[in-house]
């Protein structure tokens, strides 16, 4: 069977940035399959099956029985390592033969009869929940709530996306509220692992299927499937109670959607500048300030300055705060990591930032950033 180098390629790469992590990959097994003229990879991780088509192959010139379980890490970095312009793929005596600038093997995974493994798939018997959801708002959850989990301590209490008919929200050291609205009322817990997967999905809609299934010891498993008419991901959802029951999800609504005392106007790129340019003196300051960066909202503009305050710039608004007085000020303290990861997210020229009710709030449309003050004044 031979494939397009760079179709293969780009389906690898995707896997391996949606799936990989700093220790590596988090599945251990990827699966090839030619089902119906088309060649499927799949791969899961007991939490989510995902199949993605790679592309469609002649029938009549290959062996419609081809299916391989073998090494994900391997398989994936030696494609994504080709230059050839096809790759040639083939299954004798269960060893994989891959010939692209070389001539490899790689063992078949499988079991002790010699019968090649099945990946363990996901099923949704019992669905509640049939609808469309607009790819564009995936994408969004993924381009900004998920950015929420790189910081340090998205590994703390909640990390987790969550997802109802009203919205998302990511939520640890700072929030970040996504409003948009679903066809039905869902209330759903995403892991970090399972909502990079949504970069795969390229159409225009997802098809959406919720369900319950009861496991034989009677506990109630909470399974999702997207599906693009492309790639197929099913997943088993959280329900621990101890994070569905305890998720501030209304709190963080109503914070988000309240009025801050005082509404600026600033260059996107002036305030990312002075950040960066403040942060090179961070090296001077005790570790356990290094993160802090002293703001000073004043009617014209806000003062920046590192903790130590040996250090500081002045970005003006666009407009004067009317909500501030001549001469009156607002400080505080914020953590410059967590505002400088909103800002690079952001492809806005302005910003809207409210402040002065213990948070820093960044609004673009239908997202709002809510960053906890760390300390008032000095």
């Amino acid at each position: 069977m031979e494939i397009n180098t760079q179709l293969l390629q780009e389906k690898c790469k995707k896997l391996l940035d949606a799936i990989g992590n700093k220790k590596g990959l988090v599945v251990d097994k990827v699966e090839l399959k030619l089902t119906g003229g088309t060649v499927f990879l799949s791969i899961t991780d007991r939490e989510y099956y995902l199949s993605v088509p790679v592309a469609d192959i002649d029938i009549n010139t290959v062996d419609e029985d081809f299916r391989a379980v073998v090494e994900a890490d391997k398989f994936l970095k030696l494609v994504n390592k080709t230059t050839t312009k096809n790759i040639q793929l083939s299954v004798v005596d269960n060893v994989l033969y891959v010939k692209n600038n070389g001539s490899y093997k790689l063992p078949v995974i499988a079991d002790n009869t010699g019968k090649v493994v099945e990946l363990p798939k996901i099923t949704i018997n019992n669905v509640t929940n049939s609808f469309t959801i607009k790819n564009a708002v995936l994408q969004s959850v993924l381009k900004y709530n998920e950015k929420i989990f790189s910081l340090a301590g998205a590994k703390g209490q909640f990390p987790f996306l969550y997802i109802d008919n009203t919205g998302a929200i990511t939520y640890d050291n700072c929030a970040c509220i996504n409003s948009f609205t679903l066809e039905q009322p869902v209330s759903l817990f995403l892991t970090e692992k399972l909502v990079k997967l949504f970069k795969l999905f390229k159409s225009e809609d997802v098809n959406f299927t919720l369900g319950f299934d009861e496991l034989p010891n009677g506990v109630m498993q909470q399974k999702v499937c997207f599906d693009d008419g492309d790639v197929v991901l099913y997943a088993i959802l959280t329900t621990d109670s101890k994070v569905i029951d305890n998720f501030p999800a209304k709190s963080l609504r109503d914070i988000a959607n309240s009025v801050s005392p005082h509404t600026v106007v600033i260059s996107k790129a002036d305030l990312v500048g002075a950040l960066d340019r403040i942060s090179l003196f961070r090296g001077a300051l005790d570790s356990k300030f290094a993160y802090a960066v002293r703001t000073t909202f004043g009617r014209d503009g806000v003062k920046i300055e590192d903790y130590g305050q040996n250090n500081s710039e002045v970005v003006y608004y666009e407009e004067s705060c009317p909500t501030l007085e001549d001469g009156e000020e607002y400080s505080t303290v914020f953590n410059i990591d967590v505002i400088t990861m909103i800002l690079n997210n952001c492809e806005d020229e302005f910003l809207t930032v409210s402040f002065g009710a213990k948070a820093l709030y960044i609004s673009k449309a239908n997202i709002i950033n809510i960053v906890p003050e760390y300390r008032r004044g000095s």
